[in-house]
């Protein structure tokens, strides 16, 4: 046994083994087996043994007269599946890297599996040299029709292809370039689903948002405090719940940490990062003084606690919010609206206001105010208000 190590260890020193290749060779073995253990060899009444090997989404019969030479075949068969993983096998394997170099979060895992389970249920079955670049097209284009896609949705879908692709040019699989591929097909701007831009939607109209304020303000526990305090702060829902006792200081929020939701184990878990969902996101948030009396309250109900939204020593999460402020809706008679509503609503005052647009990126932690412009900004002015600027035009 002592020469036998001495010897690789020669080999290894001397590069006579390959170790990375012998690595290599181990994990195709394994999948060898794997394969060859999914499938079923019986002797039928005539003496030939037969066997059922998985082709396309069928399966093809194939007999032999002797064991050995059925054996052989299905080993060669396994061998050539081996080195033509499906699109499913190397989009986890292209996660479980991911997740070896600490490239994506929990979080992030979670949405690109649950992204691959809903989109490629089918198309992830097939081979990946059996796949053409007319078959991504028409994948491709068949799930934005067809799913109605946003141009966000098809981002992410597009994300995936390209590190299911890179793992697989790596590893010689493929000649296919994916990101030529998705630059030729030429997908028209009509094919998305547009954004929904429906200001009722999006935020609260200002008699909706004092009717809500008015219910918080009246109904004062924890959570609606909590509520009440991302009217005066615009604070994200995830900002909100990671909040601790010392970082509400007088008319000052400090934003540094944010709930993240992921996937494991088959069940949804929530946990804090200490580092925000941006860049922009450290930031030291300015409440109104007509809001103070929210910070002091919130450190009367939990003058001890860890967190600083908590009920029997647990931190409340981002979910509890938003069931409590979807019933607050419905309590004041208006549509349910999300607690990034109230974030919406709060952009779009600071907008509308005299406010330089560098504070108002800092206060929202944005990197540019086109972020807003885009996404966070809605007319809030009803018909009557409208119809006031319309009389007031000279030229009318």
């Amino acid at each position: 046994m002592a020469d036998i190590e001495k010897l690789l260890h020669y080999a290894l020193e001397n590069g006579i083994i390959n170790l990375s290749e012998v690595t290599r060779q181990v994990k195709m073995d394994k999948k060898v087996k794997a394969y060859r253990e999914q499938i079923t060899v019986w002797q039928a009444k005539n003496g030939r043994w037969n066997a059922y090997l998985p082709d396309g989404n069928g399966r093809k019969l194939v007999s032999r007269k002797n064991r050995s030479d059925l054996e052989a075949v299905i080993q060669d068969f396994c061998r050539e599946l081996s080195n033509n993983p499906t699109i499913g096998e190397l989009f986890e394997e292209w996660i479980e890297r991911k997740i070896k170099y600490k490239e994506i979060c929990d979080a992030t895992v979670t949405r690109y599996r649950n992204d691959f389970k809903s989109y490629f249920s089918e198309f992830g079955k097939n081979r990946i040299k059996d796949v053409t670049e007319m078959d991504i097209e028409d994948f491709v284009k068949g799930t934005v029709v067809e799913r109605e896609l946003t141009r966000k949705a098809f981002n992410n879908l597009r994300t995936i292809f390209y590190g299911i692709y890179r793992i697989a040019k790596k590893k010689g699989l493929t000649t296919i370039l994916i990101r030529d591929t998705f630059a030729d097909m030429e997908i028209s701007r009509k094919a998305f689903k547009p954004k929904n831009r429906e200001t009722a939607k999006n935020i609260y109209f200002a008699e909706e948002e004092q009717k809500v304020i008015d219910y918080l303000t009246a109904n004062q526990d924890i959570v609606n405090l909590g509520l009440l305090l991302i009217f005066y702060s615009g604070l994200r829902i995830g900002e909100l719940v990671a909040l601790k006792p010392p970082d509400l200081q007088g008319n000052k929020i400090f934003v540094y940490k944010t709930e993240t939701r992921y996937m494991k184990d088959d069940k949804f878990h929530a946990e804090v990062k200490y580092n925000p969902k941006t860049e922009a996101g450290i930031r030291t948030v300015i409440i109104p003084d007509s809001a103070i009396w929210i910070v002091k309250k919130l450190h009367v109900l939990n003058p001890f606690g860890e967190w600083l939204f908590m009920h029997d020593g647990r931190r409340y999460t981002a979910d509890i919010f938003r069931k409590r402020i979807s019933a607050v809706c419905k309590e004041c008679g208006i549509d349910p609206k999300s607690p990034h509503k109230i974030r919406k609503t709060y952009g779009t005052k600071l907008y509308d206001s005299e406010m330089p647009r560098s504070v108002i990126c800092q206060l929202m932690g944005h990197t540019d105010i086109a972020c807003l412009e885009q996404y966070y900004y809605f007319d809030r002015s009803d018909d009557e208000k409208k119809a006031k600027y319309i009389n007031s035009v000279s030229g009318f």
